[in-house]
């Protein structure tokens, strides 16, 4: 897959959107590379180290370092991803990029909340669609409902 630059940062990560949800869902609820109602499969490409813990938030499942996750229809690169299973809390810190069929999306950091499925993008978000290129600090977006809020101003490219 060829990996596109984020035009804010010094990175080669990122892509997806609609099935970011999809992908937390799958890799954190069912587990790791398991097939989960026949539907799709979730691959952890690469990650320098995969461990757990409990901390004063409960449970922890940690990818650190160089983490590259792969769907069939998406692909998440990031420096750690973090799974608060106590919580229903995901966090992805580091060169976040995320590449689907029609976008990509860049941030430093994101949370998502596996009850509500939204994700909260945070510093130096970037998404690249086909037509037009959008930046903004923060990026809230709610996968059921496929809204995006941008709680901070936005910047559009063409």
């Amino acid at each position: 897959m060829a990996s596109s630059r984020n035009p804010t940062h010094d990175s080669n990560y990122g892509n997806s959107f609609g099935l970011l949800l999809l992908f937390f869902i799958l890799l954190f609820s069912a587990g790791y590379s398991e097939q989960v109602q026949g539907q799709t499969q979730v691959r952890i490409i690469q990650a320098d180290e995969l461990s757990g813990t409990e901390n004063e938030f409960g449970r922890v499942r940690m990818l650190i370092n160089n983490v590259i996750i792969q769907t069939d229809d998406m692909h998440l690169l990031a420096d750690s991803v973090y799974q608060y299973l106590d919580l229903n809390i995901v966090n992805a810190f580091g060169n976040i990029q995320i590449e689907t069929e029609n976008q990509t999306i860049w941030s430093d950091s994101l949370r998502y909340n596996t009850v509500t499925d939204v994700t909260h993008f945070f510093s130096n978000v970037v998404v690249q669609g086909r037509t037009a290129v959008m930046k903004s600090q923060e990026m809230v977006y709610n996968f059921f409902f496929e809204i995006a809020e941008f709680p901070q101003a936005i910047f559009r490219n063409r």
